[in-house]
């Protein structure tokens, strides 16, 4: 996009800029020139901050819907109270069978969580005290209305976490000049072409 003025532009903004007469044709020239840079700048300026708003109600609204598909999943234990280790397969059903991963990712929101409720600023949530709190949760059962809150607080934790992580890693791709890579299926017998 081409953003300098033609003769005409500058000539005719040169005149309405001088139109008392107070000014010599190349002042006025000069300041319909910098009027335009000014102009220009500005354009852009708002272009760009319309641009982010944009996208960042489009990273909220996906983030919202990611939200509302993982509350919408969430299934409802058979009865109260319920023990973090059952809470966790009806808060990440995907993960049903993978105890330790979502464990894993119950332990990060915890540390994530601990660091910010303390207010800490930059000083992370010790080891200790995340591993004390995870006891603490084990130990004792969440209620009904417990269980809600906790899996609410924390499915908003999981998908800002997931929705980071396919950032990072489309990012990444992008670098590369490609799509983020699948994995790889393992190959059996059946799999091979035969000679």
């Amino acid at each position: 996009m081409n953003t300098d003025p033609t003769v005409s532009e500058l000539a005719a903004l040169a005149a309405t800029l001088n139109a008392a007469g107070r000014m010599t044709p190349d002042a006025a020239a000069e300041a319909a020139l910098a009027h335009w840079r000014a102009a220009n700048v500005l354009l852009y300026t708002e272009a760009a901050r319309a641009e982010a708003q944009t996208k960042e109600r489009e990273a909220t609204a996906a983030a919202e819907a990611d939200l509302r598909d993982a509350l919408a999943a969430v299934r409802k234990p058979e009865r109260f109270p319920v023990p973090l280790d059952a809470a966790l397969p009806c808060w990440l059903p995907k993960l049903k069978g993978r105890t330790g991963e979502a464990a894993a990712l119950y332990r990060a929101y915890l540390a994530d969580s601990l660091t910010a409720t303390k207010y800490r600023g930059l000083k992370a949530a010790t080891k200790d005290e995340v591993a004390q709190q995870y006891a603490r949760d084990r130990q004792w059962p969440f209620n009904e209305q417990q269980f809600g809150m906790v899996g609410s607080l924390f499915l908003q934790w999981y998908t800002r976490r997931h929705a980071a992580e396919v950032a990072a890693a489309r990012a990444a791709a992008g670098r590369r000049g490609g799509r983020p890579r699948k994995k790889a299926k393992a190959r059996t017998s059946g799999n091979r072409k035969k000679l």
